[in-house]
């Protein structure tokens, strides 16, 4: 064994009674012992604090060859010592590398200069971008370490490559999901020897990794991995969180690359051999031709076969059914939703290439993908009625700016929310936020400037702040989310006590039919039933129209 391992203890577990709670963890940094070998992170350095960074550790074996779209592999095991200072990001709009299921572990510098501590509390972020876009963000921890704990990040596999579904030994379906289950499950086995505890853990998600976390609560593959959750605009119910036809949504896109397939088989075989750039290029152009808040390629409900008992499937039924039966695990939950979630990545593209030609004429068109009508005149029908409830006899155009995103942001992600947290809060610990701050820190189209309340998942961008900090106001948004965040991860309670910056208790939601919830503008207030008039109509559209989603095979 080389001589730097000699700076790497083994941790220490001490065990008490029925509890079995971890005391206390020697760690020596930059370098760490994992199971697969030696990593070397980097001291990061800031004007006032300073952390360590370990980036691109290896979580899982490349997803290549005949493994491209089933469950990850477990990582090979290296030599030496791993330089964990690696950035990389899985295949998207013709871009990335296969080779990229990687983890991100930051840790504050212990105080003290032999580095005994007691474990860190572990906040283990998850990515959105639509299922088909993103990466495990790899800077602006800083106000989160502050605190006093640990944070992961990770990649996981995105569009076509992730979430392919057929229902076959080649293409199972929720492969992207199921790299999520792998990372938080190294977390588990090796989280000890960064200084972190492996029972205090909590994931948090916005976007699709908001959906993700949803899904990871309800899911039997997500039990026991994580401690408490926190979801951010988006949900498992969702009209873009599960594809109602996966076998449809891989035909079509193969088609757009002149290919007919045979049968199944022959489509997976196609998809196992196809160029990664070639693949991830089309995804991007076959996501952005869709308009019923669909993304195309995005979880399914997988096939339970007698024939395949050794394929794990993560999502077996609807995740609307889940939520209703109640039947998974309870973990306390942090819900939030941004003040018009309408204003999200499509939503300048819809207004100039789409409104003006069709909004108007053609509503039924923009209706969410999760809608079924036996006719349709059906179809017709509620599109008129959508269109009175939100615009009343106004006729659609750039004077409904706002009419516009409330439709899109009530339909494709608000009420999802608000209806994860009717269930949930029935068996479990929940607290909800409206983000209404704006600040400076999240970019929107320039259309937007004159609105003044936040739009889509830009809690994160207050969390994870990648831009520079200019004024009072912003500074002080961010260190107020913080404290809420780290308190939640370390106490199960975003308010376990107040603060000069949290000066009033944040209420649990402890009835579905009044909602207590939080609201934040830079400030802290409390309410009760957040767009409630909005929230009732889509519970009647969905009571009528909801579609029934059934396993891959049946699509």
């Amino acid at each position: 064994m080389s001589w730097f391992s000699v700076l790497v203890c083994l941790s220490l577990y001490i065990f008490s009674g029925a509890g079995s709670e971890i005391r206390e963890v020697f760690i020596s940094p930059p370098y760490i012992t994992t199971e697969n070998g030696v990593v070397k992170g980097k001291l990061v350095k800031s004007v006032d604090f300073s952390y360590m960074a370990y980036l691109g550790i290896p979580y899982a074996a490349p997803p290549v060859g005949e493994n491209r779209f089933k469950s990850p592999l477990p990582a090979m095991p290296w030599n030496g010592v791993y330089e964990a200072n690696r950035t990389v990001q899985c295949p998207q709009s013709g871009y990335g590398e296969e080779d990229c299921l990687v983890i991100n572990i930051f840790t504050p510098i212990p105080v003290h200069r032999h580095h005994h501590r007691r474990p860190l509390p572990i906040l283990v972020f998850i990515h959105g971008g639509a299922f088909i876009r993103g990466t495990g963000p790899t800077t602006g921890m800083e106000y989160l370490l502050k605190h006093d704990i640990a944070v992961v990040t990770f990649n996981y596999r995105l569009g076509v490559l992730g979430f392919l579904c057929l229902g076959t030994e080649d293409a199972p379906g929720n492969a992207g999901l199921k790299d999520q289950v792998a990372a938080l499950q190294w977390i588990q086995r090796n989280i000890i020897n960064f200084g972190g505890h492996p029972r205090h853990v909590v994931v948090y998600g916005t976007d699709a990794g908001a959906v993700s976390v949803d899904l990871l609560i309800m899911s039997k593959m997500g039990a026991g991995l994580f401690k408490g959750a926190i979801v951010e605009s988006g949900s498992a119910t969702s009209p873009w969180s599960v594809d109602v036809n996966p076998i449809g949504t891989a035909t079509k896109l193969a088609e757009t690359l002149n290919f007919v397939p045979k049968d199944i088989d022959d489509l997976a075989l196609f998809y196992r051999n196809k160029i990664v750039d070639d693949l991830t290029t089309v995804n991007e152009l076959y996501y952005n031709s869709l308009n019923d808040g669909t993304v195309g390629f995005s979880p399914c409900i997988e096939t339970l076969s007698r024939a395949r008992p050794h394929i794990r499937q993560f999502l077996q039924e609807s995740p609307y059914d889940m939520l209703v039966n109640g039947k998974y695990e309870q973990v306390p939950v942090m819900l939030i939703f941004s003040s018009l979630e309408g204003l999200f990545l499509k939503s300048a593209q819809y207004y100039q290439q789409i409104f003006k030609e069709r909004l108007e004429n053609e509503f039924e068109y923009f209706l969410p993908g999760n809608l079924r009508f036996e006719t349709e005149e059906d179809k017709r029908i509620l599109a008129e009625a959508i269109k009175i409830f939100y615009y009343g006899n106004r006729t659609i155009g750039v004077e409904t700016l706002v009419e516009n995103l409330e439709y899109f942001g009530d339909s494709l992600v608000l009420h999802g929310i608000l209806k994860s947290v009717e269930y949930h809060c029935k068996r479990m610990p929940v607290y909800l936020m409206d983000f209404f701050y704006k600040g400076n820190l999240k970019t929107y189209d320039s259309m937007y400037e004159n609105i003044t309340v936040a739009g889509h998942s830009a809690a994160s961008e207050h969390a994870f702040v990648s831009s520079l900090i200019t004024n009072f106001e912003d500074m002080r948004a961010v260190e107020t989310f913080a404290e809420l965040i780290t308190n939640f991860v370390k106490h199960d309670n975003p308010t376990p006590r107040l603060s000069c910056l949290t000066t009033i208790a944040w209420p649990r939601v402890n009835s579905p039919h009044k909602m207590r919830y939080m609201r934040f503008d830079g400030n802290l207030m409390t309410a009760i039933k957040p767009h409630w008039r909005r929230k009732q109509f889509w519970d009647n559209v969905y009571k009528l129209y909801r579609t029934q989603l059934n396993p891959v095979e049946s699509c």
